[in-house]
């Protein structure tokens, strides 16, 4: 089966209406995949609905330095910045996690992820 793609996603996601999940700012942004968490690989690339913002500065940080290091320095994990940046384009109308959740059967972390954002509010 092939990975979920979405070129909206990541067009919206550097189109300037989506802040980056560590530093809040909205230029500069680029659109990272997670990894790790069994979603990389050689050769590889996650699912397009499992994206979050950063500035470009701290995704090359990112893969320079290990997403286990990155997670630890900004206390924040991929897998919390992805349901941070997903409800965002949900809430916008760029995506439907629900009919994403029926068609692609999203992980559960993807919603408990999300209920502790609208938990943490």
């Amino acid at each position: 089966m092939k990975p979920y793609r979405n070129k909206k996603i990541g067009e919206y996601l550097r189109g300037g209406s989506v802040a980056c999940c560590i530093t809040g700012q909205v230029y500069a942004i680029v659109n990272h995949h997670l990894i790790g968490n069994g979603y990389s690989g050689m050769g590889t690339k996650a699912p397009d609905y499992l994206q979050c913002a950063l500035t470009h500065e701290l995704h090359s940080e990112l893969h320079n330095r290990g997403h286990k290091a990155f997670e630890i320095k900004y206390g924040h994990t991929q897998k919390s910045m992805v349901a941070q940046t997903m409800a965002k384009l949900h809430a916008d109308g760029v995506i439907d996690l629900n009919q994403i959740d029926i068609d692609e059967k999203t992980m559960n972390w993807l919603t408990e992820e999300m209920e502790l954002l609208a938990y943490e509010k």
